[in-house]
């Protein structure tokens, strides 16, 4: 009875039988909001020679570490690496690596830098599409819950993510993002890199799927207009 007068927009099947069970008046899958992006607007950065580019998204504390170390596995096989690192907080999370250039200081990578720091904020939709991998953060760590993979998948991305992002289970769930531990994700990494048709199929299935939810947006404004 306290919900008969009131509308529900479900983002999913199991959330409108959730709500039909409660007694709203009206209940409407649209899709999940956070599969909702626009192209963010176009931030420079320059590459010098050809790179292959793993971008680690928001980390916390160990997870830079973490950065760190797998790039140092990787650059065994993969002499063009480049490693892009965006920590979630700038000022407070560092990165120590001798072979690093700041964003802060230079929006031009040489041939030299091998790990690139994102220090500055609001700029890290629009650098993803420098990737050829994604990894996001938050997620490689307990109690953080992972942050939202949407823009990585947006331009057209293979992107990865921890065991602890619970708190986008099931975002990633919809869009097919990989699921890597810390322990396979050195080898997941270098088969995205050596293998072109694993790499084409993981990008392709997570576009795939965002694409047919991007219209959530419109569909609540739609339905918000017809009621």
């Amino acid at each position: 009875f306290l919900f008969s007068e009131f509308y529900f927009l479900a983002g999913s099947e199991k959330d409108k039988k959730r709500a039909e069970e409660l007694g709203f008046k009206k209940v409407a899958v649209v899709g999940n909001l956070k599969l909702s992006v626009e192209e963010p607007k176009p931030c420079e950065l320059e590459l010098e020679g050809k790179r292959w580019v793993v971008f680690w998204g928001s980390l916390h504390g160990r997870e830079i570490d973490l950065a760190l170390k797998v790039h140092e596995e990787l650059r065994k096989d993969i002499p063009e690496l480049l490693t892009i690192v965006a920590p979630r907080h700038p000022g407070k999370e560092k990165v120590k690596s001798k072979k690093a250039c700041f964003r802060s200081k230079t929006k031009k990578v040489s041939k030299d830098c091998e790990v690139y720091v994102v220090d500055t904020v609001g700029e890290l939709f629009s650098l993803y599409r420098f990737a050829d991998v994604v990894v996001i953060g938050g997620s490689f760590l307990k109690g953080i819950g992972g942050h939202n993979p949407v823009e990585g998948v947006f331009w057209k991305k293979p992107v990865i993510c921890g065991p602890y992002a619970d708190s986008f289970k099931e975002v990633n769930k919809l869009l097919n993002v990989v699921e890597v531990s810390e322990e396979d994700l050195k080898d997941f990494l270098l088969k995205l890199y050596r293998d072109r048709d694993f790499y084409d199929r993981i990008k392709k299935s997570s576009f795939e799927k965002l694409s047919h939810h991007q219209r959530v947006l419109e569909k609540v404004l739609e339905w918000i207009g017809e009621s």
